[in-house]
């Protein structure tokens, strides 16, 4: 009986329209460890479900994500992609706006990230 409400319950959330983090096969973003970098900064996301970054032309971290413009790769350089973080570089044409993941056919839930310019 607790195996069957186990599985009701992400079933009673997504009829709601609520978004469903109870899901645990979600690409979900938790946290960033900054809002604000510019150029040469290294930027922390911590989520789940990003998988092993075995696989780089189906996963990766998009930058300026407004769907009605289309997904924009972002231009970083990953120093590490872990199940539950990535760690890279941001490079200097990375676009403010909305920051999400990709992997593996699913986008993640977006965080607004602002990239300062590196001239005074």
């Amino acid at each position: 009986m607790k195996f069957l409400l186990f599985l009701l319950i992400p079933l009673i959330f997504s009829l709601t329209g609520c978004d469903n983090n109870l899901d645990p096969f979600k690409v979900r973003i938790y946290s960033v460890s900054s809002v604000n970098v510019k150029a040469g900064d290294t930027l922390t996301i911590k989520g789940t479900n990003f998988g092993l970054n075995s696989d780089p032309y189906r996963k990766y971290v998009v930058f300026n994500s407004d769907k009605q413009k289309g997904y924009k790769p972002g231009n970083y350089e990953v120093v590490r992609w872990w199940f539950d973080e990535i760690v890279l570089i941001i490079n200097k044409n990375a676009e403010s706006g909305k920051m999400g993941v990709y992997c593996l056919g699913e986008f993640s839930n977006c965080i607004e990230i602002t990239v300062q310019s590196n001239i005074p």
